[in-house]
C-alpha cells in the first residue's frame, strides 16, 4: 500500500506541475489536488479510531488522497512536466503530447514499481484540472494494473509553508 501511496503522490507531482506544459493554463500558486484510487477501498470503520483520524488528518480517505502541491512560476512557463524525484524515483517520462488543453504522458519505472503509466489531463480553466492516470506493471514482483482518476483545484497565490 505505501509503494500505491508514492505512486498516487507521484502522479500528484507530475500532474499538478503538468498544467504548464498545456499552454501555461494553470496558475501559480497552492493547489489542492486529489487522486481517487480505483479498484477496492479502504473500510474506514475496520481501522482504529485514532490511526483513520491521522489519516484522514492527512488527507487520506476510503480510496482518495488529497495533497497540496506549490506550482512554481517556472513550472507554469515550462513545456515539460516537472518529475519531483522524491516521489518518482526510477520513473523517466518517455513522451508528451500536447493537444489544446490537454497534456498525455507516459511514464516509464524501473524502481519499486517497474511498468509504465500513462497519463492525461485537461485544463478546464486557470484553476481546475482532471484527468486519470493508468499504471501497469509489477511492484515487488507482484502484478499491479491500477487506473486513477485527478483533480486538482487552485487555492491561493500564496503557497504558505507547502514547498512543493
Amino acid at each position: 500500500m505505501r509503494i500505491l501511496n508514492r505512486m498516487a503522490v507521484a502522479g500528484v507531482a507530475l500532474l499538478a506541475s503538468a498544467g504548464a506544459a498545456c499552454a501555461s493554463h494553470g496558475k501559480a500558486g497552492l493547489w489542492n489536488v486529489t487522486v481517487t484510487l480505483g479498484g477496492a477501498s479502504v473500510d474506514m470503520s475496520k481501522i482504529r479510531p485514532d490511526l483513520a483520524a491521522k489519516m484522514r488528518a492527512a488527507g487520506i480517505g476510503a480510496n482518495a488522497i488529497t495533497v497540496p502541491h506549490c506550482m512554481t512560476a517556472a513550472e507554469v512557463a515550462t513545456d515539460m512536466p516537472h518529475l519531483d524525484p522524491r516521489n518518482m524515483r526510477g520513473c523517466t517520462i518517455a513522451g508528451t503530447d500536447h493537444s489544446g488543453h490537454t497534456l498525455r504522458a507516459d511514464l516509464i519505472c524501473n524502481a519499486d514499481f517497474k511498468g509504465t503509466e500513462h497519463v492525461q489531463i485537461t485544463y478546464d480553466s486557470d484553476t481546475h484540472y482532471s484527468g486519470i492516470m493508468k499504471m501497469s506493471g509489477t511492484v515487488n514482483g507482484r502484478p499491479m494494473d491500477r487506473e486513477q482518476t485527478v483533480e486538482g483545484r487552485w487555492v491561493s497565490a500564496s503557497c504558505g509553508g507547502v514547498d512543493h
